[in-house]
């Protein structure tokens, strides 16, 4: 009884944590990227799709709600755009939530 009992609250505790998996896309063409920026009560959001990432229409969102590092994001992509250089973005995939979080990037060194 006591092993039943254990094995249940063990498979509850193991089906119901569902960590993001931190996925990395490297040597990234950002040509097709579309930046998109969302309003809404809380703040702005900016979402970047057709990435190749996981999720849903390969969208990846960028958390920061700090206006300097949205600036930064949005400049970085468009200078990799406008150069043809390459980009490294990883990412927490969380596929229960069906979220696609940013949480580093950078333009490729040639």
């Amino acid at each position: 009884m006591k092993k039943t009992v254990l094995s249940c609250i063990l498979g509850l505790a193991i089906s119901t944590s569902v960590p993001a998996v931190e996925i990395y896309l490297d040597n990234l063409d950002p040509a097709p990227f579309r930046l998109q920026t969302y309003t809404s009560a809380t703040g702005e959001v900016i979402a970047v799709w057709f990435t190749t990432s996981l999720c849903a229409n390969q969208l990846l969102s960028f958390p920061s709600t700090v206006p300097s590092e949205k600036n930064r994001f949005w400049n970085t992509i468009l200078a990799a755009k406008l150069a043809k250089k390459k980009l490294f973005i990883s990412y927490d995939h969380n596929a229960t939530a069906g979220t696609c979080v940013i949480n580093s990037y950078a333009i490729k060194e040639e």
